[in-house]
């Protein structure tokens, strides 16, 4: 159902656009001259980003928030052959072009409850236009990459041998 709606909403915005470029371009077709072709197909790119704008932007901050080598850090040496727990906190970052959801998860010693480190699970959700389309839905211009573990994927774990168990509030 929600392709349907975004194709209608397709074909509504190609009509807007065509109208719009119509009633600019009548006023100043003269003008323009050889430039007209090249003029109307610039306007036809800038109207179709334009409503992904947020988007792109939000590819560029997002991409770079994975990148943060202060976004993960783990013991290893400590970290080896122990019992851990792991504990999180979640919460929505402001200042970004679209909502990106940001999770903390620590990890802790089961006997000391000393802390041997801590990675961030990043997950973007689409822009403006997505969002009241397609409720919960990625990002359109990221495909399927709105996650990421912050240089810091589970496998990691796995080759370091230590057993996780996550915290159980009492």
């Amino acid at each position: 159902m929600g392709g349907f709606i975004l194709l209608v909403v397709f074909c509504l915005y190609c009509l807007f656009i065509y109208q719009v470029q119509n009633m600019l371009f009548k006023k100043i077709k003269n003008k323009l001259g050889i430039w007209k072709i090249p003029a109307a197909i610039l306007f036809w790119i800038v109207m179709f980003l334009l409503p992904v704008s947020d988007e792109i932007v939000g590819y560029w901050q997002f991409r770079k928030l994975c990148q943060d080598p202060n976004a993960h850090h783990m013991n290893w040496e400590k970290i080896k052959g122990k019992e851990v727990y792991s504990d999180d906190i979640g919460n929505h970052l402001t200042g970004f072009a679209i909502p990106i959801y940001n999770r903390r998860i620590n990890f802790y010693d089961m006997e000391t409850n000393e802390e041997y480190g801590f990675y961030n699970f990043y997950r973007a959700k689409g822009g403006f236009l997505v969002r009241h389309i397609i409720s919960g839905s990625p990002p359109i211009v990221f495909g399927e990459n709105a996650k990421c573990y912050a240089n810091s994927p589970p496998e990691l774990y796995k080759l370091n041998k230590f057993t996780s168990i996550p915290k159980i509030n009492k």
